[in-house]
Parts: structure tokens; C-alpha cells; sequence
């Protein structure tokens, strides 16, 4: 592998990945902020998402999350010596949780130099919007990572569930990481409490009501006009959709 190394946040950064960028790209092929990720090994925890992501995604069989999805992280222990490393996720929670934990791999590697490429105020929650020119000058426009160690953090009180302790980091970060607080709220948000099912769920059911349509199409469109920090795809919308229909 040869530097500088470039973490994306999806194949499809990676299919309109500026050539003219060199470097080494590394996918994180993931949707960590969706089912369950509490194990005690990295290997378990790959075993576990594959399970979960091919029972009830289907997207692909556990080999191929191995070969696809687990193959990539494991690139990111195999970075060498004094690497320059550029992070590029957006500012929604489904990218911020992969981000956390790709920092969770990469904290003992203070010989490296971390940055990180976001979109701009323009389209926060998606690099999708942004032209191969627009992407280079995102990537000309990249900053370090400041304080990495604490947001190191983030990623085992995410998996442990530590409210408490996500709060607290949440309130130690300056205005440099407000993406990162948002996202915190947002996860916070989307827990159930006292007879609620939480943001999202509570959001979908006032969409369901209000557009009185068994249509999925519709349903999401209106989800992700109103809840666009969550960065949720149609797969995690549906599952939280059929999960209503269910318990209707």
C-alpha cells in the first residue's frame, strides 16, 4: 500500500474518487450506527455484523462481508510508519459512526498525521452533490483532526451504550467538532424513553399518518427531508418501517 491513504465513507465516493488524488483508498463498507455491535474481539465483532447484515439486509453472505467489508478495516492496522491519513465522511450519524470507529483502529498510531475532508455548509450529508473539481478542492481545503485522542472515545461508549459518557464528551468538545456533537444528539435522540420509540421512529409513524399511503417510496423521501443528519439509505428506513407495520 503506498501513501497517503484515503478513508471513504461508501463505494459511491470511491466510483467519482478524483484520479488526479494519488494515494491509497480504503472503503468502510459499514452501517455500524444500525444493529448490534457489542463483542469482545474485533474478529467477533466482524462475525457479528456479517451475520447481521446478511439475515436481515441481505446484501451479502458473511464470506463476502469478510472478503468486502472486513478485509478493508483490517487495512487500516496495516497502514505504515509516519502515514498521512485523510478521513473523508460526512456530517450524519451513519457516517459518523463508521468514522468513530475508524479512529477507534487508528488511536495508537501517533506517528501518523490524521485529517479530515468534509463537505462544506453546502451539502453536509452527502459528497454525492460535489463535482470531481468540488472534491478537490475539499481535499486541498482538509484540516488535522484535532484532539483524535478524545474523539477516540466516542466509538467504545457507542458500542457500551454509555449515555452518560456520551454526553460528557459531547460537552468537552469546542465548536471544531460540532458535527461530531450534533451526531451525538442525534444518536441520543433516536433512543427510546418514557413510551417514546425515539426521534426517528416517532418522526416515520407522523409521516405514515400523515401521507395515509402503504407506498414506501413517498414515506421516505418525506423521512429524509425532515431527518437528513441521521444519513439513513432506504434499507434502514424500511426495516424501521416494516418494524412499525408489524407492531401496528
Amino acid at each position: 500500500m503506498k501513501g497517503p491513504f484515503h478513508i471513504l465513507n461508501g463505494d459511491a465516493l470511491l466510483e467519482k474518487f478524483p484520479t488526479a488524488i494519488a494515494g491509497t483508498r480504503i472503503v468502510a463498507r459499514e452501517c455500524l450506527v444500525d444493529g448490534p455491535v457489542t463483542t469482545s474481539s474485533l474478529k467477533a465483532l466482524f462475525e457479528l455484523r456479517a451475520q447481521f447484515l446478511s439475515e436481515s439486509y441481505k446484501v451479502c453472505t458473511p464470506k463476502e462481508y469478510q472478503r468486502d467489508s472486513a478485509s478493508q478495516f483490517k487495512q487500516l492496522l496495516q497502514i505504515p510508519p509516519a502515514a498521512e491519513i485523510h478521513l473523508w465522511f460526512e456530517d450524519d450519524l451513519f457516517c459518523q459512526v463508521n468514522k468513530w470507529f475508524v479512529l477507534y483502529l487508528l488511536q495508537n498510531r501517533h506517528d501518523c498525521s490524521i485529517y479530515e475532508v468534509r463537505p462544506d455548509k453546502r451539502s453536509p450529508y452527502g459528497f454525492s452533490t460535489y463535482t470531481t473539481a468540488a472534491l478537490e478542492k475539499l481535499y486541498a481545503a482538509k484540516k488535522p483532526i484535532p484532539l483524535p485522542s478524545l474523539l477516540c472515545e466516542l466509538w467504545p461508549a457507542y458500542v457500551n451504550a454509555a449515555t452518560d459518557q456520551l454526553q460528557s464528551l459531547a460537552q468537552s468538545l469546542d465548536a471544531e467538532h460540532e458535527p461530531v456533537k450534533k451526531a451525538i444528539k442525534a444518536h441520543l435522540d433516536r433512543l427510546p424513553k418514557d413510551g417514546n420509540l425515539g426521534l426517528p421512529q416517532e418522526t416515520l409513524k407522523g409521516i405514515i399518518a400523515e401521507l395515509d399511503t402503504d407506498a414506501f417510496g413517498p414515506v421516505f423521501q418525506a423521512f429524509q427531508q425532515r431527518l437528513p443528519f441521521y444519513g439513513f439509505g432506504d434499507l434502514q428506513v424500511k426495516r424501521m418501517w416494516e418494524a412499525l407495520q408489524k407492531d401496528s
